[in-house]
């Protein structure tokens, strides 16, 4: 029975730590990309919703994750033996910065500003309404130059 307990233990050690590294998410904003760097040479690489994030793969070991929408998706990559090299929750987050909405009554304007404002598409009046508030005239959201 003691044989037993000091693999045992160091199994469920590594496992914990495995399943520790695992859990972190990775961030990432819409139209933006991060390498990463794999444990081992990757076979299949998965993006459980493609419309949230792609990948690229470099090479075997080294990935580049692309940000296309925002939301919450997963990335896999399996090795050819089927073993897990990364199973990470994936959050892609807007990507605001630059941008500045205008809300006046039931109408949505958009504009990208970096220097310059330019109106840029997507506006929809029924995602105004939400947003405004009672007497507002134009309302500023995002941070850019005002």
């Amino acid at each position: 029975m003691r044989r037993l307990v000091r693999p045992l233990a160091a199994l469920s050690l590594a496992l914990v730590s495995a399943g520790a590294a695992q859990a972190q998410s990775l961030s990432i904003k819409v139209d933006q990309a991060t390498r990463l760097s794999l444990p081992g040479v990757a076979r299949d690489v998965v993006v459980g919703n493609p419309a949230v994030a792609d990948v690229t793969v470099l090479d075997g070991r080294n990935l580049v994750l692309i940000g296309k929408g925002p939301g919450v998706t997963n990335l896999l990559v399996v090795d050819a033996r089927g073993r897990t090299l990364l199973d990470r929750e994936v959050v892609v987050g807007g990507g605001d910065q630059g941008r500045v909405a205008y809300i006046r009554g039931g109408s949505l304007q958009t504009f990208a500003c970096s220097p310059r404002c330019e109106r840029i598409g997507g506006d929809d009046a029924a995602a105004a309404a939400p947003q405004a508030a009672p007497n507002s005239g134009g309302v500023s959201q995002g941070s850019g130059p005002q």
